[in-house]
């Protein structure tokens, strides 16, 4: 297999999560999720980005903050990174990126400021999803590109009957 991310050729990806799955690169720890996120970038977005072009990404792991503000990932676009802490990984950001100790839930930007905002497998894991959405709806340009991706698992999403209960 090769991996997209980082390039790297293997007989086979490493085995992550529970239950194990493989698609965890040896070399980078880029996992699947990651690299349709490059796909997504690098085929769809890097065209329409342009320099002054802002790119916000909520929460993002080790494998993102290495790979996405590349040029060949985002071109000339300003990357700025976001997550409740700081971690190791989020010092490797160099101007004209940025991270930014912050919650989703109440980004503190003015509305429409940017071009592109990811949000990779970070709504499971928060108490108000959907203060989150609105932030980024908030957040986003008129034309922009918002990328939410979620583990959907349907026993915890959906409970027997609340399909009623919706707005």
């Amino acid at each position: 297999v090769t991996c997209l991310a980082c390039g790297g050729r293997f007989a086979a990806f490493a085995l992550y999560g529970l239950p194990p799955r493989p698609g965890l690169c040896p070399r980078c720890g880029s996992k699947p999720r990651h690299r349709a996120l490059l796909i997504l970038l690098r085929r769809w977005l890097r065209p329409r980005l342009r320099n002054g072009s802002d790119v916000l990404e909520i929460g993002p792991s080790r494998p993102a903050t290495r790979f996405v503000p590349d040029p060949r990932i985002i071109g000339p676009a300003r990357y700025t990174a976001i997550d409740l802490d700081h971690r190791p990984h989020h010092a490797r950001l160099r101007r004209p990126h940025r991270f930014r100790r912050m919650d989703a839930a109440g980004l503190r930007f003015q509305e429409a400021t940017f071009d592109v905002i990811l949000c990779n497998n970070v709504l499971p894991c928060a108490s108000d999803d959907r203060a989150i959405l609105a932030e980024i709806r908030r957040c986003l340009k008129p034309d922009g590109v918002a990328m939410v991706d979620v583990d959907v698992q349907i026993a915890r999403t959906i409970r027997a009957g609340s399909y009623d209960e919706l707005p």
